[in-house]
Order: structure tokens, then C-alpha cells, then sequence
């Protein structure tokens, strides 16, 4: 039997794994990264993010391409740089890379993103009349024998 290979960080197993593979496993296990709420409002859509320890907005960024937005940026352990060992070792560190597909019925222009107390608060409001135009008009058939 082979030994068990261990990874020392996170970086060193997405190194080995891919970022495809990670990926495909935030759908299965969705604490590999951050924390992410989605909530759909009557009137936006809301999405939380738990990034605690972040300084500023150099620290994170939110890209949007066509409809899926992507939140990127880096979590650091913030004390005890000199630590000899880690006793228990369970909050996520390192970098982090987010893709998050939207709802068609989102203003992509109106997207509103604000970080307080560890929490990066995304607000995206809907398109009142998308629905209206996804129903579309009813188009009559004339049979004829």
C-alpha cells in the first residue's frame, strides 16, 4: 500500500489538485472557502460573504463577467506570526477564489458591495420587468385542413 500523501497547506493541495477540482468540490463541500449566504429578496438579490480580518479593499476584489461574479482575495491569520505550532487549526486561510452564477433578472449595472465586521454584503436588485419579457407573447397558430 502506498503512504498517505499530506498537504501542509491549502495553496500546496490546489497546486496539485487543480482549480477545476476545487471547483467541482465547493458544490460538495462548500467550506472550502469562504462562507457564502444566497438569499433571493422581492426585490434583490443578497449575497453575504464571511471574510473576517480584512483591512481593506486591497484585500479583496468582485469582478463580474456576463453573469457570474467572482470574489477573490487572500484571508491572513492576523496574530501570532512567531507561533512555533498550531494546537488547533480550523478558521480558512490563504487565497480564496469565489464564482457565483446570477439569476438573468439581475441589473448588472446597479450591483452594490459593502465590508463590515468580517462580512462583505453584496446587494444586486432585480429587473421588474424581466418577467414580464420572459413570459413573452402568446403567438396564435392558424391550422388549416
Amino acid at each position: 500500500m502506498k503512504p498517505k500523501k499530506h498537504f501542509h497547506s491549502m495553496e500546496e493541495a490546489k497546486k496539485i489538485l487543480g482549480e477545476d477540482f476545487w471547483e467541482v468540490m465547493s458544490d460538495v463541500l462548500p467550506f472550502v472557502g469562504p462562507r457564502v449566504d444566497i438569499a433571493r429578496g422581492e426585490t434583490e438579490l443578497i449575497i453575504a460573504v464571511e471574510l473576517p480580518g480584512l483591512h481593506s479593499k486591497e484585500d479583496v476584489s468582485i469582478r463580474l463577467y456576463s453573469y457570474t461574479l467572482i470574489i477573490e482575495g487572500e484571508l491572513t491569520r492576523s496574530y501570532g506570526k512567531d507561533l512555533e505550532e498550531m494546537i488547533q487549526d480550523e478558521r480558512a486561510i490563504g487565497p480564496f477564489k469565489r464564482k457565483i452564477r446570477l439569476p438573468k433578472d439581475c441589473l448588472l449595472d446597479s450591483i452594490h458591495a459593502n465590508y463590515w465586521n468580517g462580512l462583505l454584503l453584496i446587494t444586486i436588485p432585480f429587473d421588474q420587468q424581466f418577467e414580464k419579457e420572459e413570459n413573452g407573447e402568446n403567438i396564435q397558430i392558424h391550422f388549416h385542413s
